[in-house]
C-alpha cells in the first residue's frame, strides 16, 4: 500500500508518523516526570527545612555557649561560688535572664552552676534544690573530665530536654566548677511560625523515667511535649494532624509526608548513647508544595509544547525543502520526458537549475539523448545510402 503512494504522500506520511512517535514518547516522558515530581519536590523541601532547623538549633547552641563562657569568666560568679553566696548569685543571674527576656527572643533561659565534683550548687528556677549529684548526666561528666566549654542539644536532665551550653569556672587557674545555660526550643518554633511554617519537638513517653516532671505534659500520639509553654495551639495541632512513625526515625530516615493541610518532615533526636529520645517535626502549608508542583508541571507541559512545535517545524522545513529541491525538479523531468516520449524528438534536452545530484542526472540523460541523436542520424544516413544503391 505504501509503495503505491506518490512521493509527496510518502514524504508526508513519513513526517506525520515519525513526528507522532516522537510526540508520544515526549508525552509519556512528561506524564512519568509529573508523577515523580511531587516526590522530588517533597524531598527537596524536606532537605531545606532540615537545614534551616539545624541552623537554628546551632544558633541556640552558639548563643548558650557564648553566654555560658561570658558568665563563667565573670569574676563575680567565681567569687559567689567560692564564698557560697548563693542568694547573691541567684539575684545576679535572674537579672541577666530578665534582661534577655525583655530585649531579645531568648525567653525562659535557665542557669545552673555546678561544683568542681559535679554537684548542683545553684538552680535559678529551683533555688531550694541544690547539692545533688549530677554526674549521671554525660555533659557534667564530660565537663569534670575535660574542663572545656562545649554545647549539646541532645541531652535529657531531671527537668527534661534543654539545649545546653557549659563553661568551666576558674579562679587563678584553679577549677572551681562550671556554669550551664539551658534553653528550650520555643524561640525556634516562633521563628518558623514567623515564616508561615511550623515546628514542634516531641519526646518519647518513656523519658519520664528520667524526668518524672514531664509526665503531666501534653501528649501527641506516642510522644509528649518537652514543655507545654514552648509551643502554641497551631504547632500542637500541626503535629496531631500527622502520622508520626517511630520506625523510620529509628532507622535514621526522614519521614516525609503530605496531608491536605501540611507537608512535614521528621528527624530523630538521638542522645550521646545512641538512644532515640524524641523527634523534631518541621512543616509548611501543603499549598506551597501544590504551587511548586503546578509550576514545575507547567514547565514540563511547556517543554512538551515546544517539542511538538519543534517537530512540526522541522517536519515542515524538511517537507518544503524536499518539495522545492527534489519533487519539483523530478516533476519537471517527468513532463519533459513525457513530451520527448510522445514526439520521439531526441534533439530536445532536459532543463534544470539544480547543480547537485539532479543536475548531474539531467546532464547524463541529455548526454544519452545526444548519443541517441547521433545514432539515429547514422542509421538514417546508412538507410539513405542503401536506398540509393538499391535504386
Amino acid at each position: 500500500m505504501f509503495s503505491s503512494l506518490t512521493f509527496q504522500k510518502r514524504l508526508l506520511a513519513t513526517v506525520v508518523l515519525s513526528g507522532g512517535v516522537f510526540l508520544l514518547l515526549a508525552l509519556l516522558y512528561t506524564l512519568d516526570y509529573r508523577s515523580k515530581l511531587t516526590e522530588k519536590i517533597m524531598q527537596e523541601q524536606s532537605e531545606v527545612l532540615q537545614v534551616i532547623l539545624r541552623e537554628r538549633i546551632q544558633a541556640k547552641e552558639n548563643f548558650g555557649l557564648g553566654l555560658a563562657v561570658m558568665l563563667a569568666n565573670n569574676p563575680l560568679i567565681g567569687h559567689y561560688l567560692v564564698n557560697d553566696q548563693r542568694a547573691t548569685a541567684l539575684s545576679y543571674v535572674n537579672g541577666i535572664i530578665k534582661n534577655y527576656a525583655e530585649t531579645t527572643n531568648y525567653r525562659g533561659l535557665k542557669i545552673q552552676i555546678h561544683t568542681a565534683d559535679g554537684h548542683s550548687w545553684l538552680r535559678n528556677w529551683n533555688p531550694e534544690k541544690h547539692g545533688d549529684n549530677l554526674l549521671f548526666r554525660p555533659s557534667i561528666k564530660k565537663m569534670t573530665q575535660t574542663q572545656q566549654p562545649f554545647a549539646t542539644s541532645t541531652e535529657m536532665g531531671l527537668v527534661g530536654f534543654s539545649i545546653r551550653g557549659l563553661a568551666p569556672i576558674f579562679i587563678e587557674g584553679k577549677y572551681l566548677g562550671s556554669l550551664e545555660v539551658l534553653q528550650g526550643v520555643g524561640s525556634v518554633s516562633r521563628d518558623f511560625e514567623a515564616d508561615d511554617r511550623a515546628y514542634i519537638m516531641l519526646l518519647n513517653k518513656d523519658i519520664t523515667k528520667l524526668a518524672p516532671v514531664l509526665a503531666k505534659n501534653k501528649t501527641v500520639a506516642d510522644y509528649l511535649l518537652p514543655n507545654d509553654r514552648w509551643f502554641n495551639d497551631r504547632a500542637v495541632n500541626f503535629a496531631k494532624s500527622l502520622n508520626l512513625i517511630k520506625a523510620d526515625l529509628v532507622a535514621g530516615v526522614f519521614n516525609v509526608q503530605l496531608t491536605n493541610d501540611w507537608f512535614a518532615t521528621q528527624s530523630p533526636v538521638i542522645n550521646s548513647a545512641g538512644e532515640l529520645i524524641g523527634v523534631h517535626v518541621v512543616g509548611m502549608p501543603a499549598t506551597i508544595i501544590a504551587e511548586q508542583v503546578k509550576a514545575a508541571s507547567s514547565a514540563a507541559w511547556m517543554f512538551m509544547l515546544m517539542m511538538a512545535l519543534l517537530i512540526l517545524g522541522m517536519g515542515g522545513m524538511v517537507t518544503w525543502q524536499v518539495q522545492r529541491s527534489i519533487v519539483v525538479p523530478i516533476t519537471s523531468f517527468q513532463q519533459q520526458l513525457g513530451v520527448i516520449t510522445k514526439t520521439l524528438d531526441v534533439t530536445q534536452r532536459l532543463n534544470t537549475k539544480d547543480k547537485g545530484s539532479l543536475g548531474e542526472l539531467a546532464a547524463q540523460t541529455n548526454n544519452l539523448f545526444a548519443q541517441l541523436e547521433i545514432t539515429i542520424k547514422g542509421v538514417h544516413k546508412s538507410s539513405d545510402q542503401i536506398s540509393t544503391k538499391a535504386q
